[in-house]
Order: C-alpha cells, then structure tokens, then sequence
C-alpha cells in the first residue's frame, strides 16, 4: 500500500542517519526481516555490528568490559563484542574531567551506562553528550550517552531565510512549551521509538518541569490556522547552548519543518543564546546554514556558553512570519500573545508591514507572477474566540501533564513493567 511503501521510506532514512557505514540493499534486507520497525532493525544491526576501527583501551578511562561487576542489563551484553569497548560511566564519576579525557582520548563516539536519573542525564548534557537509549531485552535498556565527532553548529548570522519559506509562514504561529507531549507523540508517530524509549521518555518529561545544573528540556510547536499542530521540536539547552534532539512535520503541509526551524532559530537568537547545536550533520541543516565543526571546536564552544545566565521562556502562539521575519521582538510577541489579540487597526498595520516587507525582498519576475497568482494578501490573525479556545484548551493540557508527573527519584536502573 502507499502508506506502508511511505513507513518504509521513512524506516530507511532513519536507518541510513544512523548507519550510514551500510548500504542500502543491506539495510532495506534487514528492514524487511523485522517486518520494516525501525528500532528492531537498528537493535539487530547493534547487535552484529563491530568497529571498523574498534578504539584501544586506555588506562585513563573505564571501558564497559573491563569493569569486575556490572548492572543488569550490561551484564548480559557487556562482554563482548563493541558494547565492551564503550567507556563506562555511572553518577559517581567526576563528569567533567572524563569528558576532557574522553574528548581527546577516545576516538569513537558512543559511551555506555545503565543510569536514567535525570540529575545525571543534565549533567551529561552540561558536558556535551547527546544522551540516547537503546533496547537490549524486551523490558531492559542503557543509555547510550554519544559524544559527536563531528557536530552541526549553527550561528545567528549564517542563518539562510529561504523566500517561499519566509512567504508561507504567514499562515502559521510558533510557541515554546505549550504542547510538549503532543510533541512527543508526533515525533514517536513519525520516527517510531528509535532511541526515545521509555525510560529516555520519563526522564525527559520530568526534566521539562524542573532546572538541573542550568540544564532544560523545551519543545517549539508551529500551528496552522485552524490551530492544528503541524510541526515540533524537542531539544536541550544549557546556558546559552540549545541542542536539539529529534522533531517531526506533517508532510502534508509544505515547508512546515522548515519554518518551525527557522522560526525557533529567531527566538533563540532573541532570547540571547549563543548558538544552535544540532547534533548530527545532515544536508538539510547544512541548507539552514549549519556548519559542521570537530569535537574540540564544538565542546570549546559549549564551555563559553553554558554558564551563561539565559533563560528560554514559554511562548504563546505567535505569527511565525513575524517572528522570522524579525519585525517584532520576543517581549513583544510574549506581551502581545499574552493579551490574546492586537485590534483590528493593528492587526491591519501588522499585516501590510510584513506583506511590505515581503514584496520588497521579491524580483521583478518573483512580484509579477506572485501578483498573477494574486498570492499577495492580508491573511487576518486567528479570530478572538478561536485564540480563547486553544488557550482553554492548553490550560486544561497543563493540568492533566501535572496530574501525570512523578515526583524526581533516582535509578540506576529502568525496567519496564
């Protein structure tokens, strides 16, 4: 059917981000004898898959097989194979200094632990690891913590604001932490588990509510007009260094993920962060303006940045196209989005300075052919009720996301029930 060729094609390029050492014809082979999941194709390739250049031990650093005693579930894959060759790390080691060692020391990129405390995710992610989880038994999972060899970095003035992007985005308002779950879901709808198991899921949730270390999770959302949520992302920051972890976009709805990420870019910028860290190199970040950057430049960068006193703060929905455009500061969009709506007067001057501001960035041909279309209007904003409506609605959103919260215990160890 078209929909299960479309969960294929979806299926492979998760496969091809993650092992991109493998070709296609073995990776669609090992697709389809795991009936096209994603996340059991990924633990069979884990499972067989061996270093081309397998890192040597160092006495420096702990690696997973050399450790006496291990919790379950290392003790049962620990002894072999690549998971032996991982370092180790556990809540009890001097964070800070092992990623020093580990940044010069340790050619590969994943380590290995057995902890989902959130206290001890923040304080890998103060360090600068992208802290992931992968399934070893059918209720049992360790945390992958993965320090990059190569990272995507992304600066404010690299920033490419593509024309069609920036012309769609009238029709969509961006917000920061109104829709976290919502987010989740969508992410898990449209990549599957992948490395967002359950114990990750926990952790993360209670890490939104709370600060730890200066470290915090977000979500941004892009809403269409009917307030449906068509894009999102999750992501870390910690002082002034926002990472992002994973996202989703309805690919029914045209640039939709590109311009949540060009509009979540502006409100970082605003909001005084120093850069966006977006974690693995891919092309379609490389077209955003991300550059790509070794381990010591990126984590040189994290220590000027996330001591910073910055605070990302949450947004009500708010026109993506002004936000992107740059034509109304973050205190602004919060003050107006706080009051629900301009007034007809404003929003009629909102709208033609942004239409303006459009028609002057476009060519003789580009304004010719957009006046043929007649593709040049005057949206109005959401109407007064509507807006009412999706705050009821978040209001009641936030009450049941408390309800659900558990209160922060330690764990060394998750295992499903």
């Amino acid at each position: 059917s078209t929909q299960s060729t479309g969960s294929t094609a979806v299926s492979m390029e998760q496969l091809r981000e993650m092992f991109p050492q493998i070709g296609d014809a073995d990776l669609g082979y090992i697709l389809s004898m795991c009936g096209n999941d994603p996340d059991r194709a990924a633990e069979a390739i884990f499972g067989m898959l061996e270093p081309e250049d397998p890192p040597e031990p160092s006495n420096k650093y702990r690696t997973v097989g050399a450790v006496a005693r291990l919790p379950s579930p290392l003790s049962r894959i620990g002894r072999r194979g690549w998971v032996s060759r991982l370092p180790y790390i556990t809540p009890e080691d001097d964070l800070p200094a092992l990623a020093r060692i580990l940044a010069t020391e340790y050619t590969g990129e994943f380590c290995a632990s057995c902890c989902f405390d959130p206290g001890f995710l923040a304080n890998l992610i103060r360090e600068g690891f992208l802290t992931m989880c992968e399934r070893v038994t059918t209720s049992e999972y360790i945390l992958l913590p993965k320090l990059h060899t190569q990272r995507a970095t992304l600066e404010w003035k690299d920033v490419h604001v593509e024309k069609n992007a920036r012309k769609r985005s009238k029709r969509f308002r961006v917000s920061v932490d109104q829709a976290f779950h919502k987010v989740f879901d969508g992410c898990l709808a449209q990549h599957g588990q992948n490395w967002l198991h359950p114990p990750l899921r926990e952790a993360f949730g209670i890490m939104f509510g709370a600060r730890t270390n200066r470290v915090r999770v977000h979500s941004f959302e892009l809403w269409d007009a009917e307030g449906k949520l068509v894009a999102g992302e999750l992501g870390t920051a910690v002082g002034g260094c926002y990472t992002a972890l994973t996202g989703f976009s309805d690919r029914a709805v045209p640039s939709s993920g590109t311009i949540q990420m060009l509009a979540t870019a502006r409100i970082l910028q605003a909001s005084g962060f120093g850069f966006w860290d977006m974690g693995m190199p891919i092309t379609y970040k490389e077209k955003l303006g991300s550059v790509t950057v070794p381990r010591a430049h990126f984590l040189s960068r994290l220590e000027e940045v996330r001591d910073s006193d910055i605070e990302l703060v949450a947004l009500l929905p708010t026109s993506a196209q002004e936000i992107i455009t740059q034509q109304i500061t973050l205190a602004e969009a919060t003050a107006a989005a706080a009051e629900g709506e301009m007034d007809g007067a404003a929003q009629e001057e909102a709208s033609n300075k942004l239409e303006e501001h459009a028609v002057l960035s476009m060519s003789v041909a580009e304004l010719k052919a957009a006046l043929t279309a007649e593709k040049i209007d005057y949206s109005a904003c959401v109407e007064k009720d509507e807006m009412q409506q999706l705050l009821l609605h978040q209001c009641c959103q936030w009450e049941s996301e408390n309800e659900r919260r558990t209160d922060n215990k330690s764990c060394l160890l998750y295992t499903s029930p």
